[in-house]
Order: structure tokens, then sequence, then C-alpha cells
């Protein structure tokens, strides 16, 4: 919610249900996951749409450390809107990005959202389920991330880094 990308990723909210703590999340409607997509060889109709959806994705991945973003929990709706889903492998304590050069282009909302990121305000929208070294590590992660799209900016353009 707070980098805007509430249309990829459904909300999800802690519950205790029978004395078990565990999340409650928003059902995806999908038609494919990304593996049976390549299985099946479909292709999406709009190919720059679906690139950019790729593109933002992979930004969200970088910034939140999901060492588990797999072909099984990225789903495909209907109309070709993608989904990310299960982050159990996310929000690590590891500062660096790990596939930096994967970051081609991005959303000029989520870049100005991700400049704008206010540490207090995260800590306030995740409460306890994040230690201080993993938000220390979301912010390290967000200051390369932006540093990498100044620097494309730089290099190639702004109409070839952002849409």
């Amino acid at each position: 919610r707070l980098v805007g990308l509430q249309a990829m990723v459904p909300p999800c909210v802690e519950r205790v249900i029978s004395l078990e703590r565990g999340s409650l999340c928003w059902w995806v409607p999908w038609k494919w996951d990304e593996q049976m997509r390549v299985q099946q060889k479909l292709r999406p109709p709009d190919t720059v749409q679906w690139q950019r959806q790729w593109d933002t994705m992979r930004v969200f991945r970088e910034l939140v450390d999901d060492t588990d973003r797999n072909q099984t929990n990225m789903l495909i709706s209907e109309s070709w809107h993608l989904w990310m889903v299960d982050f159990s492998r996310a929000f690590r304590k590891s500062p660096t990005p790990r596939k930096l050069e994967q970051l081609r282009r991005c959303p000029a909302g989520l870049l100005a959202r991700l400049r704008s990121l206010d540490p207090d305000e995260v800590r306030r929208a995740v409460g306890r389920h994040l230690q201080r070294a993993e938000l220390a590590a979301v912010f390290k992660r967000r200051d390369a991330i932006v540093a990498h799209f100044e620097r494309r900016i730089a290099e190639v353009g702004v109409d070839n880094v952002l849409f």
C-alpha cells in the first residue's frame, strides 16, 4: 500500500483462528500461474503492458528482498493482470539488492513513492512483523534501487526508464 502496489499484491491481514496465528488473504481470481503460462506457450495480448507489470514486479521483489519469487507465486488473471502472492521468504536482512541489473524500467509513480518512503510510516504499517534490522535493510535496498534508476535515467534518458 505504501508504494502503491495494491493492484499487484492482494491484501492480507493477520488473524487468530482456532488458537492458530496466521493470515487471511484476498482471493485472487487467477487463470494461470507463470509456470502454466510458459508450459502452454501463452502470449499476452499486450506485450508492452505485460512487460511493465514484470518490470514493476522486479522492483518490488528487490525492495522487499523476496528470495522466492517463482513461477507458481506469480498469478495471472484472464485479463492478463499479474498478481504477486506468497512473500514467506521476503524481508531478509541483506542491505544489497540481489538482481539490480534486472531493473531496467520502473513506473514513475513507484519511483516517486520509493523516494518519499518514510521510515516512521513504514514502521507503523508493519508493526511488530519486521525487526529493526529488516527495516534498515529495506531502506538500504530502497536507496540502492533509487540510485540505480537515477543512474539509468542519466545514461539512457527518462523516457527509456520511466513509464
